[in-house]
């Protein structure tokens, strides 16, 4: 009887309208649908959980000019009831759905939803934001941490209420701030599918198809994913930390849809940026988009031929690729003719935009199987181990997978610290996948993307198992957020522009001032000069990274310091030789620094700093 009597309240108008989707206005509900090449589309409402249709509105009729169908109900209660839409006689869900019901199970073949078990749930904006705003932070202050929602916290392990959701991953947040980063990284969360006509196994990644303006209902411990993801990111940002999204969108992604998304996704949930991917994407149009101006962009490249013209803001942009990952880890390894790749990538700080640096990313090895395998493991995806990259530039330590033998787990951990220490010390936008701070592996799996088990999950245990592990790492973030010399915004010109006697960067080998580049060496040291960072007012320390990938110790000398200053051990990732390191020089005097083999050393000034006179 109440139905009925709001029934008759309702006017239905058709409306005008450029943005598709379903919203909450003063009068009612708008619903509006890009019907391009449809001949015939109508509304379906339903009663909420509803499988059967419980209106049909016709929205289109064939000889019509426009595409975008809109109507507006006026009168209708958003929270009782959802929607589809019937076109040329086939039931689709709304692309623009802010929120699907029917897909809350994790897992379910599509080929098993009947026509109507999927439906969209129509926005109604009354979340609380309170005085949440975007952070913008610069490239150069960022230290991101990459997860997958489920995969964070789905092991029992993880000792959180809700495993595999957002919830969860709000819960971590004190683990977040402890470990020292800004920002975090999600794989796919809008509400991909992860099963589809084609294939049969499961894409646990989320590098699908999906409906790109709804949070994935199976990563939400309640029955509102809307506010359950706002409630996360406003708990993330109340931390201090940025909150970017990874997208996919599939060839035959509209490029408008792709841009829609990316707006609503900046305005609706408060997102900090984006790392998109898919050839679609219309990144020229997105890198001048005014609506997305203060909005990080990632992805692999731009186009040359239009990020060269000035008139195009790039300060939001940044390059996300496997450029610093495979040139660092075959300096690491010990490669022949790494030793200028590696540099370059490692001082490499474009003017214009930012670069991410990774030694691991979630497709490929984990820090803890780059030092483990040889070779990939992917047996378990049932595709006979032709799956995945066999380039991986790994090195297992002399044994391949798990090892008992003291020998190859002590270099084995030597050997993540050294990454540990080139991604955080490198002048980019360092990226730490979760898990790699305390041991995480897939069992030489690179390419993981059907696994939804162990393989995948983040097993807890292994924080207290590895725990001196994750103490370095922490004490390396520390280390970078102490020295701005290390996160500058400015590439370096290695010049002394200011007329302090050293320029802003140096190379240096067996004797200082003359670094050695012969296609046999392995070893280098990098000097920064302070002077050329500020740090309330005065100059940050000179800092120096010896850095020797060789099976065999090398001597690097050490350049004068200032008077009044001195060096000073800060790190060095051979944990049985730290008091061994400096010391004088044979053939001069002069200090020099003795790096054991497959070691790094990071060595501090110490002292009274200049003032810096501020003119």
């Amino acid at each position: 009887m109440e139905e009925r009597l709001e029934m008759k309240k309702w006017l239905i108008r058709k409306v005008t309208s450029t943005l598709p989707g379903a919203f909450v206005t003063e009068r009612g509900v708008r619903f509006a649908v890009n019907a391009a090449d449809v001949s015939e589309c109508s509304l379906l409402l339903y009663h909420r959980g509803s499988t059967s249709v419980f209106m049909e509105i016709p929205l289109k009729q064939a000889g019509e000019r426009t595409n975008i169908c809109a109507v507006e109900i006026c009168g209708l209660k958003a929270e009782a009831y959802e929607y589809n839409y019937r076109m040329d006689g086939e039931v689709v869900t709304d692309p623009y759905a802010a929120s699907v019901s029917g897909r809350k199970i994790w897992g379910r073949d599509q080929k098993t939803v009947k026509a109507h078990g999927v439906r969209g749930r129509i926005l109604v904006s009354d979340f609380e934001w309170e005085e949440d705003r975007p952070l913008m932070r610069p490239y150069s202050e960022l230290l991101v941490y990459c997860l997958h929602v489920r995969g964070f916290t789905k092991d029992a392990s993880s000792k959180v209420l809700h495993r595999g959701t957002f919830l969860g991953v709000t819960e971590k947040i004190p683990y977040l701030k402890e470990t020292g980063i800004n920002a975090v990284e999600l794989l796919p969360c809008y509400d991909f599918y992860e099963r589809n006509e084609k294939e049969e196994r499961l894409n646990y990644w989320g590098y699908t198809p999906g409906f790109y303006f709804a949070p994935k209902s199976s990563f939400c411990a309640t029955d509102d994913p809307v506010s359950e993801f706002k409630t996360m990111v406003k708990c993330l940002h109340k931390a201090d930390i940025e909150v970017y999204l990874q997208f996919h969108f599939e060839d035959d992604t509209n490029p408008v849809v792709i841009q829609d998304a990316l707006r609503y996704w900046t305005e609706e949930y408060h997102a900090d940026g984006f790392h998109v991917s898919g050839n679609t994407v219309p990144l020229d149009i997105l890198a001048q988009d005014p609506r997305l101006c203060n909005t990080k962009i990632m992805t692999e490249w731009f186009e040359k031929s239009w990020y060269q013209d000035r008139k195009i803001p790039r300060k939001h942009l940044a390059e996300y690729n496997d450029g610093f990952k495979n040139d660092m880890r075959k300096f690491l390894k010990g490669d022949e003719d790494q030793l200028k790749n590696f540099l370059y990538r490692f001082n490499r700080c474009p003017k214009d935009r930012g670069v991410i640096n990774f030694a691991a990313g979630a497709q490929g090895f984990t820090l803890m199987d780059m030092v483990s395998y040889d070779r990939k493991h992917n047996e378990g995806n049932g595709e006979q181990n032709q799956d995945g990259t066999s380039y991986n530039y790994s090195w297992n330590c002399g044994e391949e997978g798990p090892s008992r033998k003291k020998n190859v787990r002590v270099l084995r951990a030597k050997m993540r610290r050294n990454a540990v220490l080139l991604t955080f010390l490198s002048q980019g936008t360092p990226l730490l996948l979760s898990g790699d701070e305390f041991g995480n592996t897939k069992y030489g799996n690179n390419n993981s993307y059907c696994q939804d088990s162990k393989v995948s999950w983040l097993d807890w245990n292994d924080l207290k198992k590895d725990r001196d592990f994750y103490d370095f790492v922490k004490e390396v973030i520390a280390f970078r957020r102490k020295h701005p010399v290390l996160r500058r915004e400015e590439p370096f010109r290695m010049m002394d522009t200011m007329s302090c006697g050293y320029p802003d960067l140096s190379y240096h080998g067996r004797e200082p001032w003359a670094a050695d580049f012969e296609n046999y060496e392995r070893q280098a040291g990098i000097l920064y000069c302070g002077a050329y960072a500020a740090d309330d007012g005065k100059d940050d320390d000179f800092i120096y990274i010896g850095c020797n990938m060789h099976w065999i110790s090398h001597e690097l000398s050490l350049p004068d310091l200032p008077d009044g200053l001195s060096w000073q051990l800060q790190l060095c990732t051979d944990a049985e030789h730290k008091s061994a390191v400096l010391k004088e020089s044979k053939n001069a005097k002069r200090i020099c620094a003795e790096i054991p083999p497959r070691s790094i050393v990071v060595l501090c000034s110490t002292g009274k700093k200049r003032e810096r006179v501020i003119k």
